[in-house]
């Protein structure tokens, strides 16, 4: 999501992007398929850094919808 609120998708969401690794619980065990947060996750990646608080407002606002809307859908 860049900084004037505008949301790219780069992976559909039926898709797995890999965003979110494996569990160290599972490593890369044969069975990753049922233990990887991947495939229950969509990641959601917005520019700028939160720990120094420079979303902007309407990055803020365009999170809301989009997570509004894949709660809906999902």
């Amino acid at each position: 999501m860049e900084k004037s609120g505008r949301i790219l998708c780069c992976v559909r969401p039926e898709n797995y992007a890999w965003h979110a690794g494996t569990t160290a619980a599972t490593g890369r065990s044969p069975y990753w398929q049922r233990h990887n947060a991947n495939t229950q996750t969509i990641g959601i990646e917005v520019e700028g850094f939160a720990g120094r608080g420079d979303f902007t407002p309407a990055q803020l606002d365009a999170c809301e919808r989009l997570a509004v809307g894949l709660t809906r859908k999902y």
